[in-house]
């Protein structure tokens, strides 16, 4: 088709019925702007040649049975304003190139694979990056908090030779299937593409991973995130207590991981939260009274065991929410504390090192230059070096003699003790 056609602009043979692997046979295709291969059978690997589509803007794999890594000749692609594998079997590592070349890149999806590693922190040079899904994968380590940072800018209003082909994406786009079908499994919860760019908003998806540590407190700048879900992971540390920030969130998942510490009071700052699921956590103290918190279901607050007060059934005894928050501040503040006095341990060993350093080198200075003055000494003097040996060998005949005399004398005193 492209050999026929060179000059066509957008492809889409979505949602059909097609299978086998997809054809290497994209190098005419330089003028292609929008590829859509989404929701087929295709299988194999992503071939090489789609590294050619220099022009290309959307690509769109998702929902196929593509496996192997993605390859790197789509890094040429540098006007990827789009770039969809979601649900796929591709395997390896996120490639850094992700972000050390396709800067121009505002929806990243690989959902739903087999990816596995860290989060690269290359993918904090995605400066445009509005929609970043990464769940249900394999991916450990933290999350990079300067990914938070990235996620917070504003667009600029920088001149873009390649801002007319995204927006035809967006409007040819418009009014077809949601981007992100079940994002969170809420009903009326999936947000049609033209929605999500042209409001500008933002959303976080790195659930169902392997990824610990805390949740950086840079997410509560992220204030158009409008869904957020880091459930099924194994974070740890408590929920960022200035989480109000984020006025725009509709839809909050920090469902089974190691959250403690209490639920943030800010949070009832979220006036457009529609879902919420804390469940599945060690959080404790009281739910915060008086604000929509209370009008979830109580399945929202699941196998939190210390958690009480209204929706939960669990009673409350009056001082909890102080209690925990006093504990929080304490834990976190030892944390600080270990890390201060881990960091002056470091300091101490370090001058310990250093200071024995130093013993050891002037040991060594030392006796390397008083070892040569005297061995230069008996070498440059005949005399001195005379003189020297003759007192050793005097030295060795009168040890060899004290010896000698001293075993006879020890002799002679055992033999006259063995006669009767």
């Amino acid at each position: 088709m492209l050999g026929v056609n060179s000059s066509l602009n957008y492809l889409d043979l979505s949602s059909n019925n097609l299978s086998g692997s997809i054809p290497d046979c994209w190098t005419n295709g330089g003028m292609l702007v929008i590829l859509e291969l989404s929701n087929n059978s295709l299988s194999g690997p992503i071939p090489d040649s789609i590294g050619n589509l220099v022009r290309l803007s959307s690509l769109n794999l998702r929902d196929n049975k593509l496996y192997g890594q993605i390859p790197a000749s789509l890094q040429n692609c540098v006007n990827l304003y789009l770039f969809d594998v979601s649900r796929n079997e591709l395997s390896g590592n996120i490639p850094t190139w992700l972000g050390e070349s396709l800067q121009h890149v505002e929806v990243l999806m690989i959902r739903g694979n087999v990816f596995e590693g860290i989060i690269p922190i290359q993918l904090c040079q995605l400066k445009l990056i509005k929609i970043l899904d990464m769940a249900e994968n394999g991916l450990h380590g933290p999350i990079p908090p300067c990914l938070m940072d990235v996620m917070a800018l504003e667009e600029k209003d920088s001149y873009d030779p390649y801002y007319p082909y995204r927006q035809s994406m967006m409007l040819l786009h418009a009014n077809l299937r949601p981007l992100i079908p079940d994002f969170f499994s809420w009903p009326g919860g999936s947000y049609h593409l033209n929605r999500l760019l042209m409001d500008r908003v933002r959303i976080l998806d790195l659930s169902s991973n392997e990824l610990n540590g805390t949740i950086p407190r840079e997410i509560t700048k992220i204030t158009r995130l409008l869904l957020l879900n880091l459930s099924n992971n194994q974070l740890m540390g408590s929920i960022p207590s200035n989480i109000g920030e984020l006025i725009s969130l509709e839809a909050l998942d920090l469902s089974r991981n190691q959250l403690s510490c209490t639920i943030p009071t800010r949070m009832s700052n979220l006036p457009f939260l529609s879902l919420l699921n804390l469940s599945h956590n060690t959080l404790s103290g009281k739910i915060p009274v008086g604000t929509q918190l209370q009008s979830f279901d109580s399945s929202s607050y699941a196998d939190n065991p210390h958690l009480c007060g209204p929706p939960l059934n669990r009673k409350c005894l009056g001082n909890e929410s102080v209690e925990e928050l006093q504990q929080c501040f304490e834990s976190e503040g030892d944390r600080e504390h270990e890390h201060d006095h881990d960091h002056g341990n470091h300091e101490e060993n370090k001058n310990e090192w250093l200071e024995m350093s130093s013993f050891c080198m002037g040991m060594g200075l030392g006796f390397f230059t008083g070892f040569w003055v005297f061995v230069g000494s008996l070498v440059v003097n005949r005399s001195w070096r005379y003189a020297y040996f003759n007192f050793l060998g005097s030295m060795n005949d009168m040890i060899y003699v004290t010896i000698v005399v001293g075993v006879s004398k020890l002799r002679r005193k055992f033999q006259s003790q063995q006669v009767p």
